[in-house]
């Protein structure tokens, strides 16, 4: 049975403020971190932890951290899912998650199913189709990205800090409900 590709990516926006002081790339990837040592100690999967990239802006980060997962996808015979880790800003409350294909959309609600468990209310629209998301819709892989939470809600970013193992304990838990669903384990 050959490996299943995971690429794990996260919010390299350094300028996105957060309400606690720091930006939405300093807290998205502490829990891909932890995200990514839950997954990487699977032997049925072959995980991926895109590296900090450093462009100069935020969407030539976007941009080089796709390129990244899709090299990874590529090299790793062409299938795999794509898990973009973000925080949300602008209205609105709690986790969101957003897909572009069928699959993705299950991806998205494995994993928003079980940050419901933890995270603060969210909106009754949380599960969301964007086709207009690079992330979405330039990767490779089945893709989904996970809003975690508001990061410009002092509430919200208060429990985006204390909770990044949660957290991401919470999405390797709907990665595997998902994994089963798909009958992939």
């Amino acid at each position: 049975m050959s490996k299943i590709n995971v690429a794990i990516a996260y919010s390299q926006q350094s300028h996105n403020a957060c309400a606690m002081g720091d930006t939405e790339q300093d807290h998205m990837y502490p829990i891909a971190k932890v995200l990514y040592d839950i997954l990487s100690q699977d032997k049925r999967l072959n995980t991926y932890l895109i590296p900090l990239q450093n462009t100069g802006s935020d969407n030539g980060n976007l941009k080089a951290s796709i390129k990244l997962s899709n090299d990874f996808i590529r090299k790793n015979g062409g299938k795999g899912y794509h898990i973009e880790l973000h925080s949300d800003a602008g209205g609105g409350k709690g986790a969101v998650g957003l897909y572009v294909s069928d699959t993705g959309k299950r991806l998205v609600s494995a994993l928003m199913d079980s940050l419901d468990d933890i995270t603060p209310a969210p909106d009754e629209d949380r599960i969301r189709y964007r086709d207009n998301l690079g992330a979405l819709n330039q990767t490779k892989a089945v893709a989904g990205i996970i809003e975690v939470s508001f990061h410009d809600k002092p509430d919200e970013a208060k429990f985006i800090h204390e909770n990044v193992t949660n957290i991401a304990v919470s999405i390797a838990y709907g990665w595997y409900k998902f994994l089963k669903g798909e009958k992939l384990i």
